[in-house]
């Protein structure tokens, strides 16, 4: 029986674009080139914004900065802020260097010191402060890589 070579080059083409469409899935995406995010409390007057560069603008407009890697490169535009689950109001980041992976999570949470904080996540219930909390971890993908740095640099 003679091979239908139309068959065998769909069938190629089909894997190709499965396996591509699988690949790309993985790839955060962001539909703004100018993309701002914010982190806050529902229906607080006041919340934490992310800026293009990644910079965060904490209140009365200070801005802190994160610096990755042995030459303390700047945060940018690179990263691309995706939020948890694709919804939740938890703002994601991953920059590379190297051969380490670093990840930053940024949400907002009420005060330590609120009475009921379960209260406190729908509307202020001791005034409009709440805290900014962020995990930073980095990945190590080769064990013989030098002592690579992590510093958050604030203009105030």
């Amino acid at each position: 029986m003679p091979l239908d070579h139309s068959k065998i080059f769909h069938l190629i083409a089909f894997v190709i674009l499965v396996l591509y469409s699988a690949l790309m899935a993985a790839e955060p995406f962001d539909y703004f080139q100018n993309s701002w995010a914010l982190i806050g409390l529902k229906d607080y007057d006041h919340g934490t914004r992310i800026t293009p560069a990644n910079e965060l603008i904490l209140s009365q407009n200070q801005l802190l900065k994160f610096q990755i890697g042995q030459d303390l490169e700047p945060l940018d535009r690179r990263q691309t802020k995706t939020c948890l689950d694709g919804w939740l109001p938890v703002v994601l980041l991953k920059a590379q260097d190297g051969a380490l992976d670093y990840n930053f999570k940024f949400w907002a949470t009420p005060l330590p010191t609120v009475r009921n904080w379960r209260r406190a996540y729908n509307w202020p219930t001791e005034g409009e402060n709440y805290l900014n909390r962020g995990d930073i971890w980095k990945i190590v993908w080769n064990e013989s890589i030098e002592e690579k740095r992590l510093e958050r640099q604030s203009d105030k």
